[in-house]
């Protein structure tokens, strides 16, 4: 059975141009970690959780705990916590981006000192995790070729594809933001 969550509806979908991620073609996201690069980073991995309704959540394929909303009316009806995979998966490769420039050790002083021993298990948690999630919703664009000055053929890229329009996403997810909660 093909689950579709709550956002289904508000998914749209745009012509979006890739970085090749080599210079001088690369992104906003890429480089050591400072405090430019981890800004965009925290814009895409911290919309928080966010709240559903009781009809979304009898849609959900694995049921989730209710919200306890603090400024919650007695009359309101119950909500439940949710959190929209994507960021969970950009933060799977944020943490990995982390480790590859030698400062996850830093980000765990920071967020979690007592877990510092689970960073192996963690990073083995990212790759597969994300290596699930690309096999569930593949993209099936073609990455095209071409014969370079010495005759190789070398991948191109940068390029066009359709995309899932991400801002409507993150707008989605922080409209419904379920207070202060995160999933990190």
């Amino acid at each position: 059975m093909l689950s579709k969550g709550p956002l289904y509806p508000a998914l749209s979908y745009s012509e979006t141009r890739f970085t090749s991620g080599f210079t001088p073609d690369l992104s906003a996201y890429q480089g050591k970690p400072n405090e430019t690069n981890d800004a965009h980073w925290d814009t895409l991995t911290h919309p928080g959780m966010v709240a559903l309704t009781e009809q979304e959540h009898a849609k959900l394929p694995s049921k989730s705990s209710l919200f306890i909303d603090d400024d919650a009316r007695e009359s309101d009806p119950p909500l439940y916590v949710g959190a929209v995979e994507v960021f969970h998966q950009l933060h799977r490769l944020d943490m990995l981006r982390m480790q590859a420039y030698g400062v996850l050790k830093d980000w765990y002083d920071v967020h979690s000192p007592a877990n510092e021993h689970t960073i192996p298990a963690h990073l083995e948690h990212c790759v597969d995790y994300i290596r699930q999630s690309m096999m569930c919703r593949p993209s099936l664009d073609i990455l095209p070729f071409r014969t370079d000055s010495e005759g190789l053929l070398r991948p191109v890229f940068n390029g066009t594809r359709t995309c899932a329009n991400f801002d409507k996403v993150r707008d989605w997810a922080i409209k419904r933001k379920a207070g202060n909660l995160s999933p990190q």
